[in-house]
């Protein structure tokens, strides 16, 4: 190898130096090329003539290897870059693109300098085809306005030749001349179309305007307002984005179609407020009709809670389930309403009866079965005479009624009654018959005195027995006392004499049923006694008036 002279070196250097620099003006910074060069610079202030001489070499191949790359790198980002600038100028985004073309110098000053031309190739690429349909789309929304317009005011040769033109310039990636002429289109089309968009666009907002109020009427008129209110959204996101005249059309033709919608709405409302009236008019027969059946018949708990169930399905507008629930209810009514039946029970509340006497009993009427009965009439038969019987005119379903009688037996023993009851139901007047036997359980009479009532005024020594014809004078301490309340009877008292000459108030026996002194069964001895002053009298229990 031949020797090369620090002169010859340095001139080496200074060229390797320029070349470099005119690399960096054009945008690569070349790092390791640097590097090199610094290196050299340095191995040559310090008189090492062999170790500059490797460095030189090794930097010549580095540039060497630069030049065969960095023409077409150079072009691309050239060409990119332009092209870039163009887009930002017409308002297109080309941020991410940029981050593509930094990509690009950063990979090539990495040394990887096929990398770094694809990177550049696709980025110019990407930019060619961005900016092709960006002007291709404004060139089209400028034909579009053309055909909106009518026929009679544009010069449509004058306009095809843009387009033409245009179109042309798109094709060669001309992009400054496509977008010069699809300016100068629209300024065309804007100053003839600019007076009927204003107008179909007036309009269109107009119809948007009309088409709420009717919304708010029919929500008035609680119409089912889904599809419309659909509409209406879509259209409020239709106007914004709105700028052709065809596209104010399409929003007034909409308004049409969201009309349609609501006189569809409404009409359905119309119908369903009369399916409403229907049915709350049968709901609220049925109610009434099973208040009314309440008061005859067993109303079960299921019937209650469909009629809930049937209000519940009104209230939601579910009216297929509304009948349903009815119709189910009615089914059961119709069946309760002819099922049912009132039955009536007897019971003598007491045990034993005098003989041939009247005697003072209760008798429960119980109603046993699901209705109600109406002008229930008792009657008995057999060895023993009733009176004060009356006519029960309605007695309701699972209610009792206790009534005063007065039964006479004739003998002693137990004996066989028959009752018989005649009642019917009360709705519909259906007549039932029962029949009942009764065993009552009579006791001999025991022969009273010859007086049961006294006049007051005996003396107080020997207050139970008296002749009843006894005459008394009275003085400040004689008296006679109910033994019952233990106080004095007055004079003219009704009064009650016990077989056993025992005396009382008449109302106080009401609270008795046996004589406190002998024990024998009052009731079967009643008689009401109005004495006059110091008389006394006679009464038989058979002058009792049980009419």
């Amino acid at each position: 190898m031949p020797q090369i002279s620090r002169k010859m070196t340095i001139q080496l250097l200074k060229s390797a130096d320029e070349r470099l620099r005119t690399l960096q003006a054009q945008g690569i910074k070349l790092v390791s090329a640097n590097r090199l060069l610094i290196k050299a610079k340095k191995a040559l202030k310090a008189n090492n003539v062999n170790e500059t001489v490797s460095l030189m070499n090794e930097l010549g191949a580095k540039l060497e290897e630069i030049k065969k790359y960095s023409t077409d790198f150079i072009n691309q980002i050239l060409s990119c870059d332009k092209l870039l600038k163009f887009a930002e100028t017409i308002g297109v985004d080309v941020t991410k693109l940029r981050a593509r073309l930094e990509e690009a110098h950063e990979t090539f000053d990495s040394e990887d300098f096929p990398g770094a031309i694809e990177i550049a190739q696709k980025c110019n690429q990407d930019l060619i085809d961005k900016l092709f349909l960006s002007i291709s789309d404004t060139l089209k929304q400028e034909y579009d306005k053309v055909m909106d317009l009518p026929k009679n005011i544009i010069d449509s040769h004058q306009i095809q030749q843009m387009l033409n033109d245009a179109d042309s310039a798109i094709k060669n990636n001309d992009f400054s001349l496509a977008w010069t002429i699809t300016q100068q289109l629209k300024e065309i089309t804007d100053k003839i179309a600019k007076p009927y968009l204003e107008k179909v666009r007036e309009h269109a907002m107009d119809k948007i305007i009309e088409f709420q109020n009717e919304i708010e009427n029919a929500r008035n008129k609680r119409a089912d307002l889904s599809d419309a209110q659909e509409i209406f959204t879509d259209l409020k996101n239709k106007m914004p984005k709105a700028k052709l005249i065809s596209d104010f059309k399409e929003i007034i033709d909409y308004t049409a179609a969201g009309n349609h919608a609501l006189e569809r709405s409404l009409r359905r409302q119309e119908r369903i407020e009369i399916r409403s009236r229907e049915a709350l008019d049968k709901f609220d027969l049925m109610k009434h009709d099973l208040e009314d059946l309440k008061t005859h018949i067993a109303i079960p708990s299921s019937v209650e809670a469909q009629i809930q169930q049937a209000k519940e399905a009104l209230t939601k507008g579910n009216f297929e389930t509304v009948v349903e629930y009815m119709t189910k209810c009615e089914t059961k009514l119709n069946k309760l309403r002819h099922g049912s039946e009132p039955k009536i029970e007897l019971v003598f509340q007491n045990g034993q009866l005098r003989s041939d006497l009247w005697n003072r009993t209760n008798l429960t009427i119980t109603n046993k079965g699901l209705a109600s009965a109406n002008n229930i009439k008792i009657s008995f038969s057999g060895p023993v005479e009733v009176r004060r019987i009356t006519v029960l005119n309605v007695l309701e379903y699972n209610k009792t009624r206790t009534i005063e009688i007065g039964l006479k037996p004739e003998g002693a023993g137990s004996l066989p009654v028959d009752v018989d009851i005649d009642f019917s139901r009360s709705w519909d007047g259906m007549a039932y018959h029962e029949h009942q036997e009764i065993w009552v359980d009579v006791i001999p009479t025991v022969q009273p005195t010859s007086t049961i009532g006294v006049s007051p005024g005996l003396k107080k020594s020997h207050p139970y027995a008296a002749p009843a014809t006894a005459q008394v004078e009275k003085n400040d301490e004689d008296f006679v006392e109910c033994l019952y309340c233990q106080k004095q009877i007055e004079d003219s008292a009704p009064i009650f004499k016990c077989t056993c000459d025992t005396i009382y108030h008449l109302e106080c026996i009401n609270g008795l049923e046996i004589c406190l002194k002998c024990g024998i069964d009052i009731r079967h001895q009643v008689g009401v006694v109005n004495a006059p002053k110091h008389q006394a009298h006679q009464y038989d229990t058979e002058d009792a008036d049980w009419e």
